[in-house]
């Protein structure tokens, strides 16, 4: 869907290009832009490169496991289950910790195995009706809506265009990050009670019916 949005605006920039005559300035624009990502491109390595290796450390050194742990209050409110069957708790905690960094290509791999270890959590009724389980809705939004403590792919892109003060946003970030993280995981959870009340319902109904419709012995 990206690609067909990006396809669509340079198909739109060159029809007004040609309209108004300035396919000269497309194509210079075009190409100057080409070069500005490549070297956008290798100024955001370093830095990514930096907080990957620093978060595999803490991940083979075990820190990202006593992170983990104490989360474990925190974690079994806005996952119980998986706190429940002990079961991708490590691997939320690695691409929590990944988030908060702000490195965000790291933390895809990471929450791409908590997303398979909570598949193994769901249960037979979930499996059966295809169905994510509540800890895996609450993941994936919170993963998207992660509260971040150090920014590092926004603090290299502010270094790399030049700006005077690049930490300047930080209470700016920990504050809308924090905001959009804990409003992700209330309305998830409360969308997740709904839902079991209305599965709860069906589930009464149908007995309901099914014990009408049983003859007599």
């Amino acid at each position: 869907m990206i690609g067909k949005i990006f396809a669509v605006l340079c198909i739109i920039a060159v029809v007004f290009g040609v309209c108004n005559q300035n396919m000269a300035v497309i194509s210079s624009a075009a190409v100057d832009g080409a070069a500005r990502a490549v070297k956008l491109t290798f100024d955001l390595c370093g830095a990514m490169a930096l907080w990957s290796g620093v978060l595999r450390v803490l991940e083979v050194k075990g820190a990202i496991s006593g992170f983990s742990r104490l989360l474990r209050p925190l974690l079994k409110f806005v996952f119980p289950d998986a706190v429940r069957k002990n079961n991708g708790v490590d691997e939320i905690g690695a691409t929590l910790a990944a988030n908060m960094l702000g490195i965000g290509n790291a933390a895809t791999p990471l929450a791409l195995r908590a997303m398979k270890k909570l598949d193994e959590n769901r249960s037979d009724e979930e499996r059966g009706d295809g169905r994510a389980s509540d800890d895996m809705v609450t993941f994936a939004v919170m993963n998207t809506a992660a509260f971040s403590v150090l920014p590092t792919g926004v603090l290299a892109m502010r270094s790399a265009f030049g700006s005077a003060d690049a930490f300047s946003v930080i209470p700016c970030i920990w504050l809308c990050s924090a905001a959009s993280c804990l409003t992700a995981v209330v309305l998830c959870r409360t969308a997740g009670v709904f839902s079991r009340r209305k599965r709860r319902k069906k589930r009464k109904k149908s007995t309901l019916y099914y014990n009408m419709e049983q003859p007599y012995a």
